[in-house]
């Protein structure tokens, strides 16, 4: 997934930043809740994703990051990865494009991406 390494390359300096999914089940052929599960268990993460839909990365774990939206890519997600208020923002679509401009970001995600963690 040399497509989502390099464009995520945009996050590897900054300080924090979200990736957040929608929009699983679109294609339910295509994912495999399981492994997502399982995977996300790794990380300490026990909650559904529709109970937690979004992980917040912070400097130094943008393989982390970039194995997180690669698997959103592969389940045909929607996924979008912020700074906070938005000064870096990437999408990619389940319905297979990306972009980095020209979207508009859901509002409980632009929300959420002004929030300071606590």
């Amino acid at each position: 997934m040399a497509l989502v390494s390099s464009t995520m390359d945009e996050f590897r300096d900054a300080a924090q930043f979200l990736v957040w999914f929608d929009a699983w089940g679109v294609w339910p052929s295509g994912q495999r809740m399981h492994v997502f599960d399982k995977f996300r268990l790794g990380y300490g993460e026990t909650r559904s994703i529709s109970a937690a839909p979004a992980h917040i990365f912070v400097r130094g774990e943008i393989e982390d990051a970039v194995s997180f939206v690669t698997i959103g890519v592969l389940f045909l997600w929607d996924c979008y990865v912020l700074t906070p208020q938005g000064a870096e923002v990437l999408f990619f679509s389940h319905d297979e494009w990306g972009a980095t401009t020209g979207f508009a970001v859901p509002h409980s995600i632009a929300v959420a991406t002004q929030r300071t963690p606590s």
